[in-house]
């Protein structure tokens, strides 16, 4: 029920198994993990994909896809994937400027959403400078405006900027299924945080929100005027109280698949206590 062949960096094409290339019919494989394999065969993949019907957990982090390769699979997730729960690819956009193949290669991505597929979990995160979808991640984005069904979504690292965190706010009006969220790290300012924050006060079901640390600690240490960074103590610990308030009125519990810390309480005397703005003791913690 579940193949990985991640944690080999030297993994290539060539050490794909046969019988994944070419699966019997209904094949009863749950889940396919080719973290970090080189060299991947898209058209090879995409074949595979069409067999396996029962797949409900897919990882391509950190291949070497390009975009075209990257639209070819994710079309026969669209197509073929009717019971895929949990797509994991990151590291894989890398950053550049919307080219054709880009622009297909993220309208792939936007099909898999609208297809049948009853993702649950989408995780896109970068850890390197060079990945990201930058504003890219518009395009997704204005499809979760009516998707119900994703319950988690992972898109720290993208260098999206403040544009991106408005339209989650926005988004956050009106998205009642999105109960987790990851966005640190992508290069917001207090405007940014603030619209977010618009979005997730008339938001009722967002309730894990991985607190968004470097962010804020990096708008903090650029601001030089007292009245603005109380103004990012204030927007930090609202954020908090949204959070709150939103996982003390769920009437049932979420299962959330991230490996990223358990514990989403923060508090802005911590953070700032990093960006030698006084106030609390202790780190930020990764």
């Amino acid at each position: 029920e579940q193949l990985a062949m991640g944690g080999n960096k030297t993994a290539s094409a060539a050490d794909m198994p046969c019988p994944l290339l070419v699966p019997a019919p209904q094949h009863t494989l749950h889940t396919l993990s080719l973290d970090a394999m080189r060299e991947l065969d898209a058209k090879a993949l995409a074949t595979a994909l069409s067999r396996l019907t029962a797949l409900r957990h897919l990882d391509v982090s950190n291949t070497d896809l390009n975009d075209a390769a990257i639209t070819t699979v994710l079309g026969a997730v669209a197509a073929h994937c009717a019971c895929l729960r949990s797509l994991t690819m990151a590291n894989v956009y890398r950053l550049r400027k919307a080219t054709t193949a880009r622009v297909r290669a993220v309208d792939a991505l936007v099909r898999v959403l609208q297809s049948a597929v009853p993702l649950r979990r989408l995780d896109l995160h970068c850890t390197s400078p060079k990945f990201g979808l930058s504003n890219q991640l518009n395009t997704v984005l204005l499809y979760l405006f009516t998707d119900a069904t994703l319950v988690e979504f992972d898109i720290r690292g993208n260098q999206a900027g403040d544009d991106v965190l408005s339209v989650l706010g926005r988004l956050m009006q009106l998205n009642c299924t999105l109960h987790a969220l990851w966005l640190d790290n992508n290069q917001c300012t207090q405007y940014g945080l603030a619209r977010l924050l618009a979005g997730l006060r008339r938001n009722t079901t967002l309730r894990h929100v991985a607190p968004p640390y470097y962010d804020i600690m990096r708008a903090a240490k650029d601001e030089k005027d007292a009245g603005r960074r109380q103004q990012l103590r204030e927007l930090l610990d609202e954020f908090a109280s949204i959070v709150a308030r939103n996982a003390a009125s769920a009437t049932t519990t979420t299962a959330i698949s991230s490996d990223d810390d358990d514990n989403y309480s923060y508090s802005a005397a911590v953070v700032f206590a990093n960006t030698g703005g006084g106030g609390g003791s202790g780190g930020a913690r990764r």
